[in-house]
C-alpha cells in the first residue's frame, strides 16, 4: 500500500495574507469533473460566498492600513525619544562643563586664600 499525504491548510496556521491569496485562487480553480454541477464549477462555489470574500478582503486592507499607521506613529515616537535622549546627553555634557568650571574657580579661590594665609603667617613670623 502506498500512502500519499494530502497537504491540508488549517485557517489558523496561515497568515491573513496567505489566506487571502488562497481565496483569490478560488474563482479560477475548477472542481474535479466528478464534482461539477450547473451551480458548482469552481472551488468558490462550494466554500465561500463572494460577498464574504470581498468583506474579508476589505477587512484585510483596513487592518493593513491600521498597521501602517501604527508603524508610522511608532517611528515618529522613536524619533522624538531619540531627540530627547540627544538633548539630555547634551544637557548632561553642558552641566559637566559648568560643574568643572565651578570646581576650577573654587579650587583657584581656595589656593589663593591658602597662599594669602601662608604669606600672612610668614610675614607675621618674620616681623617678630
Amino acid at each position: 500500500m502506498s500512502s500519499t499525504k494530502t497537504r491540508r491548510y488549517s485557517h489558523s496556521s496561515l497568515s491573513p495574507c496567505s489566506r487571502y491569496s488562497l481565496l483569490i485562487q478560488l474563482p479560477i480553480r475548477e472542481l474535479d469533473p466528478a464534482f461539477q454541477t450547473k451551480t458548482r464549477k469552481y472551488l468558490k462555489d462550494i466554500y465561500y460566498n463572494t460577498d464574504k470574500i470581498e468583506k474579508f478582503k476589505v477587512n484585510c486592507i483596513e487592518k493593513q492600513e491600521q498597521l501602517r499607521k501604527k508603524i508610522t506613529d511608532l517611528n515618529i515616537k522613536i524619533k522624538e525619544i531619540k531627540a530627547k535622549i540627544k538633548d539630555s546627553k547634551q544637557e548632561k555634557q553642558e552641566a559637566k562643563e559648568r560643574n568643572k568650571e565651578l570646581v576650577s574657580k573654587k579650587y583657584a579661590e581656595v589656593i589663593t586664600r591658602i597662599r594669602d594665609e601662608a604669606r600672612l603667617k610668614l610675614e607675621s613670623i618674620y616681623q617678630r
